[in-house]
């Protein structure tokens, strides 16, 4: 049985998130601890501006890549995170905490705070098809705020979540053991990470850290640790393609390069060369540096 940690709103408050995206004419997104999307998400459509940017330039991967590692800043820092996504668009992010223990992110997304599209976007699109007129117009029709604007909503927002945790209109369902596993791999990824040190950690046996995985997700401590290695791994490599494969791999805790390999192999069925190459030829440099910025 998956027993996997998920946030439960209730329905009266699910109604006023509902009414504060359309009122503000943003987008709210509720995501787990290991950045898995929930239940609540208002509103469903998103703007066509992120739709062309995410399918139609192929950028779906960048963006979600950045979302995560946001949502670990915020972790880290105990509180809300603003700042502007690949597409030139203003994104915050707030941990949601129950008795001090964070248990998910809300996200409030598609904030347009400047006039002109970034240039990389437009370069990018021009590229592709020969033409800027639809992307710059995209951009333009995107919801227009000011500086005071979006910190004024932040610190609503933030106040809001405070207020319905406190009379327990989030409720924690569950077992949070798995999400605290991932979220410790998660902060911990530079480096090697064994099953004794996540148990002393969260004060669990060995045993029933092993168990927990292999309860929600089916496989063992040791292959979840490689796949949230290897997904970092192609995180930092879409951020910057100049890295090579050594460089990348030591960054999340595998200095044997070659050993590195046989692992992502195992775990994507090809070697981490044909996802490089892959990400290479989809993009220039000049342009994947710039999208970091």
């Amino acid at each position: 049985m998956n027993t996997r940690m998920h946030l439960f709103l209730k329905d009266d408050v699910r109604e006023i998130f509902n009414r504060f995206a359309v009122c503000f004419n943003v987008h709210l997104t509720f995501y787990s601890l290991t950045m898995d999307k929930l239940e609540a998400s208002f509103p469903e459509r998103s703007l066509d501006y992120c739709e062309k940017v995410q399918q139609d330039l192929g950028l779906l991967p960048c963006c979600l890549q950045q979302d995560e590692e946001m949502c670990l800043v915020a972790n880290r820092k105990g509180g809300p995170v603003s700042y502007n996504c690949h597409a030139g668009l203003r994104e915050m992010i707030l941990p949601v905490m129950i008795d001090k223990m964070p248990v998910g992110f809300i996200m409030i997304g598609q904030l347009r705070t400047k006039h002109r599209i970034p240039e990389k976007i437009a370069l990018l699109w021009q590229q592709k098809f020969g033409e800027r007129k639809r992307i710059e117009q995209a951009f333009r029709e995107a919801p227009l705020f000011t500086v005071q604007q979006v910190e004024n909503m932040l610190s609503l927002m933030t106040l809001f979540i405070d207020y319905i945790i406190s009379f327990n209109y989030i409720v924690l369902e569950r077992s949070l053991v798995f999400e605290q596993i991932v979220n410790y791999i998660d902060q911990n990824i530079g480096r090697a990470i064994t099953r004794r040190e996540v148990a002393k950690k969260l004060c669990k046996s060995e045993s029933s850290i092993s168990h927990t995985v292999k309860n929600h997700i089916g496989i063992s401590f040791t292959r979840l640790v490689a796949q949230r290695k290897i997904r970092r791994f192609e995180y930092l490599i879409q951020k910057d393609p100049s890295l090579i494969i050594k460089e990348a791999a030591a960054k999340v805790g595998y200095p044997d390069s070659l050993y590195f390999s046989r692992v992502y192999k195992n775990s994507r069925g090809h070697a981490p060369g044909v996802f490089l190459r892959e990400v290479n030829s989809q993009y220039p440099h000049s342009v994947i540096d710039n999208l970091a910025q």
